[in-house]
């Protein structure tokens, strides 16, 4: 687990609360009006390494 933290930018994981964020905004029909068709995955920004 430590190697996998260390690889993203945060160098820790997601916490419960940020991931009820990214639920809360896409939850919201004005919010995310335009987000459609997407997969969005919370990776912490290793995606782009």
């Amino acid at each position: 687990m430590a190697a996998a933290l260390a690889s993203i930018p945060p160098r820790r994981a997601a916490t419960s609360a940020e991931i009820a964020d990214l639920v809360w905004f896409l939850g919201g029909e004005r919010r995310a009006a335009r987000v459609t068709g997407e997969t969005l995955t919370a990776t912490g920004d290793s995606a782009f390494r």
